[in-house]
């Protein structure tokens, strides 16, 4: 007769919720080619290849949405991204945007790069409580300063060069028991 010990068993909808912490499903999306999209008034434009959609299975857990961005860009100039978030069936939203500040742009994430022939990454954790059990779709949204490139996974002159590398980026979706 054979005997089985454990010290703990998870239900596969994660941990209790006096338990908390158990990571229920994970989910990803990496861009491997290049993105440019010219800002005309330091506004935000969806990065092409850049989401992901993600059904929560318990509505009170909690959604950690990963970020890694590797951007481009003109020498000196401002950029910054945001996460859009779409319930299906349901609004839309941000996550974890600046407060409204008259004229300025409501990122998450902004920078001030070096240009020329350089990346520079640009990453961010955003939490929320799914709220829903419905399909809920992430969107990174790039922005620069007016009538600058918001350049993804290359650099501002992308030189034919071994010298010259690309990059990757992605968006990852971890969901949390509560």
């Amino acid at each position: 007769m054979s005997t089985l010990k454990v010290d703990r068993i998870l239900p596969t909808g994660g941990a209790p919720t006096d338990g908390g912490g158990g990571i229920i499903q994970v989910k990803t999306n990496t861009k491997t080619d290049t993105f440019t999209r010219n800002s005309s008034s330091g506004d935000f434009g969806d990065v092409s290849g850049l989401s992901l959609t993600f059904s929560p299975i318990n509505s009170t857990s909690r959604i950690y949405v990963i970020v890694d961005l590797n951007v481009g860009g003109n020498v000196g100039q401002r950029m910054w991204y945001r996460v859009k978030k779409v319930i299906s069936g349901g609004g839309t939203d941000y996550l974890a945007r600046a407060d409204a500040a008259s004229n300025r742009p409501r990122a998450a994430v902004t920078i001030q790069p070096l240009g020329g022939n350089g990346m520079q990454y640009m990453g961010g954790v955003f939490v929320h409580v799914a709220g829903t059990t419905n399909a809920i779709t992430y969107t990174v949204q790039g922005g620069a300063e007016q009538s600058q490139p918001f350049m993804v996974n290359r650099s501002y002159s992308d030189s034919d060069s071994v010298n010259v590398a690309r990059g990757r980026s992605s968006i990852t979706c971890l969901e949390v028991s509560a």
